[in-house]
């Protein structure tokens, strides 16, 4: 079987793409207080803006959603 030299590199570059996915996280949030409240699989959690919340689902792969502004309330 004959590889060819295009496929390998695009298998390459595709490998480190995946590889360095927390390079897409270089970015930080603005220190600014607005709180929100965010839920995943039966739990809520407060996060210090949407930023914050947008940033820990994107560079960890967390799965939380926006559920309203503010801190969680107790259930």
């Amino acid at each position: 079987m004959k590889l060819n030299i295009p496929i390998l590199i695009a298998v390459f570059l595709t490998v480190c793409m995946f590889d360095s996915g927390n390079a897409r996280c270089t970015f930080s949030c603005p220190h600014n207080n607005k709180p929100v409240c965010a839920g995943r699989n039966n739990k809520r959690r407060t996060f210090r803006s949407r930023c914050v919340l947008f940033l820990v689902n994107n560079c960890q792969g967390a799965g939380w959603k926006f559920l309203y502004r503010g801190a969680c309330k107790s259930p």
